[in-house]
């Protein structure tokens, strides 16, 4: 099934795709957009704009959720002048997962983390992944499910 979006939603997640995971294979770029489409879908990530146009750009855009949109990440100066052919790819990446077009890979996964801690990280993994249930591990990626185990 597809899910309610605009051309700005697309264009906002295949830039966040291309800042989170440009050097992973397409089927960890899929993953990561299956985990942002997942939060959009559920009303405790997507809040007020659930189900409606612009929930996957809100998604992306929350405060200290993907980190290549904080002020102090150095992607985001680039993320912000990107053009589309610049990250043509990831648009359609972004245009199948959200029209459903391609399976999730992540069994229902709606966070996410490097397999190997950023430079100058002392604690890996981060604290919030003791609480959730590992749900897939896709190119340099681990994947859970915030979700109470079913």
């Amino acid at each position: 099934t597809m899910i309610v979006h605009s051309d700005h939603d697309v264009r906002i997640l295949a830039r966040t795709l291309w800042g989170e995971a440009r050097g992973e294979p397409t089927e960890g770029q899929v993953a990561v957009a299956w985990t942002i489409r997942n939060r959009a879908a559920r009303g405790s990530f997507a809040k007020r704009l659930f189900g409606q146009e612009g929930t996957v750009a809100y998604v992306c855009l929350a405060p200290w959720q993907f980190s290549c949109w904080n002020e102090s990440d150095p992607n985001r100066a680039t993320l912000l002048v990107l053009r589309d052919d610049q990250c043509r790819g990831q648009i359609g990446t972004a245009s199948n997962v959200l029209d459903g077009l391609v399976p999730d890979p992540t069994d229902g996964a709606d966070h996410y983390h490097t397999i190997e801690p950023p430079p100058g990280t002392d604690a890996w993994p981060p604290d919030w992944a003791a609480s959730m249930r590992e749900t897939a591990r896709i190119g340099a990626h681990v994947f859970y499910d915030s979700r109470p185990a079913p």
